[in-house]
């Protein structure tokens, strides 16, 4: 029963600094590729991991990269996004459906998440546009190529549709990156937010389990340079798996 009502009281807690920071992402005069605005959000984040009970842990640097920077992630839960924008400031590729999520969808959209209906070619095709603005005035994209979210235990085949922005830009790099929940030093699926599971759940899930941490690996870059010498639609899909195969070879070293 204390720990049902120190949850609750955590989940309050939660509510109110998700609303601190969209009142902020509202009020505030800052462009979205200023400074002010990326430091901003990498506070609003670490605020959402304290909170939440979630202990951050990063390996591997991606300060020392020279820009455009494209993360591919895998896909665990809705604390991914915050993961990430506590290490770095980028934006973030979504599906379209997140909009409709309840406080959070109106807070990524203020954020700069750029939208995508993957049903949609012409959603794609204005993803893309918006992407290369991106890239070119803040450097740092971010997407989650799965398209939905797993266990944690096992990298999802990827989509790889925008992955033809990386092989057109030959200035651009890739950094995959995969994210491990533990508890205990032991790998964790409580964060997981798949099957049926509503928001709510998941967010009680997350605050009843103990000594959760949150691993974030940057793993080795991959250029535009290394992009094999195909057809658009070929290359993508080479290179997708190229990243793909990395990180699921990190993500088993690190589960044995």
């Amino acid at each position: 029963m204390l720990r049902l009502v120190l949850s609750l009281f955590r989940i309050s807690i939660l509510l109110v600094w998700l609303l601190i920071g969209l009142l902020w992402l509202i009020v505030s005069q800052s462009g979205k590729y200023s400074s002010l605005h990326k430091v901003s959000i990498k506070i609003f984040a670490r605020g959402v991991l304290a909170i939440s009970g979630v202990k951050l842990s990063v390996r591997g640097m991606i300060s020392d990269l020279d820009k455009p920077v494209i993360l591919v992630s895998n896909h665990i839960s809705w604390l991914d996004i915050f993961l990430i924008h506590a290490t770095c400031a980028g934006f973030f590729v979504a599906k379209s459906e997140i909009k409709a999520w309840p406080l959070i969808g109106i807070l990524v959209k203020k954020a700069g998440t750029i939208f995508i209906d993957r049903a949609s070619r012409k959603s794609l095709q204005a993803a893309i546009v918006e992407i290369k603005e991106v890239l070119q005035k803040s450097g740092i994209v971010v997407f989650f190529p799965e398209g939905t979210t797993s266990d944690g235990r096992k990298i999802l085949p990827f989509h790889s549709g925008l992955f033809s922005i990386f092989i057109r830009n030959k200035k651009c790099q890739i950094v995959p990156v995969v994210i491990r929940y533990t508890q205990y030093s032991r790998f964790c699926k409580a964060p997981a937010f798949i099957g049926n599971m509503t928001f709510l759940t998941s967010v009680l899930s997350i605050l009843r389990a103990r000594d959760l941490e949150a691993e974030v690996f940057f793993l080795e870059k991959v250029t535009s340079q290394e992009a094999i010498e195909f057809p658009d639609s070929l290359s993508r899909k080479i290179v997708a798996n190229k990243v793909r195969n990395a990180m699921q070879e990190h993500l088993q070293s690190t589960n044995c």
